[in-house]
């Protein structure tokens, strides 16, 4: 018996195969990996669309309805030509158009599979990847640039907190854990090997981030209140200038160090200034 996600993608197989301006489907992500890991019972359905025309796909939304029940549509922020539908029991749909010209510079780094394709535009792609091309390390100017912009929202983090401006405190974390998810990347490459299988946006990170790393990022998370926000940031701190130096030394980079002691002696002083209450 197929489930809930397979028959919602026979659903949109079977719509997409009568409309002439949807000319190839490829199914992306974990629907289209059989191992590595595979789905599993809260994977998405992710396919691109290759249209002639996808305008008024996007301008008139009401064919989503023909699917199942649908919850609610958005679409992803910063690409209009995205959609995130998501049906009754919480299967989500994401559907991410593309004009039939772009098809010559599309490129996907893992595996997909063709759902439909009604000119034989598959053989335009490449072959499915079963891992990400290999990476480049860092240069210089790319490795400071992080370093620098990590210790930056760490100071203004350090200011929100004593202000007990906590909401801020949580915009600017969410700044600052996407420099230490960078540097985690690297510094994961510079230890393992520059062929690491490694998955975007921290996805499946136990898996292929080392131990201690691991360990210590469970600590760089707190919650709302003031102490717990001045403990996540001295974790997240500790944690990226560990990584950050062994990358630098690793890479043969070099580290601004003058950078990190004025930026993390300010943190050090505004929190020793602080009661942490409230």
């Amino acid at each position: 018996m197929s489930s809930p996600i397979q028959q919602l993608e026979q659903r949109i197989r079977n719509w997409a195969d009568q409309e002439a301006a949807i000319r190839l489907v490829l199914v992306v992500g974990s629907q289209a990996r059989d191992t590595d890991p595979p789905a599993d019972q809260w994977s998405d359905l992710d396919l691109v669309l290759f249209c002639t025309d996808f305008a008024p796909y996007l301008a008139d939304q009401s064919w989503l309805h023909q699917f199942g029940t649908l919850w609610v549509c958005v679409p992803e922020e910063g690409h209009d030509s995205e959609l995130f539908a998501v049906y009754a029991g919480g299967h989500k749909a994401d559907l991410y158009f593309m004009a039939l010209d772009d098809l010559p510079a599309f490129r996907y780094d893992r595996r997909y599979r063709v759902l439909i394709d009604k000119d034989e535009l598959a053989d335009q792609l490449s072959p499915p990847q079963s891992a990400p091309p290999r990476a480049d390390p860092p240069a210089q100017e790319s490795f400071e640039a992080t370093v620098n912009a990590f210790w930056y929202q760490a100071m203004q983090m350090a200011k929100f907190i004593r202000r007990r401006d906590l909401w801020r405190v949580k915009a600017h974390d969410h700044l600052l854990k996407k420099h230490l998810l960078a540097m985690i990347e690297w510094h994961a490459r510079a230890v393992q090997g520059p062929d690491l299988d490694m998955w975007y946006g921290g996805r499946f990170m136990r898996e292929w981030v080392d131990p201690g790393t691991w360990a210590e990022l469970h600590q760089t998370f707190g919650a709302f209140g003031a102490a717990e926000s001045w403990r996540a940031l001295q974790a997240s701190m500790e944690l990226f200038r560990r990584i950050a130096t062994e990358t630098a030394d690793r890479l043969a980079l070099v580290y601004p160090a003058q950078v990190e002691a004025h930026l993390s002696g300010w943190v050090r002083a505004m929190y020793e200034g602080d009661d942490a209450e409230g």
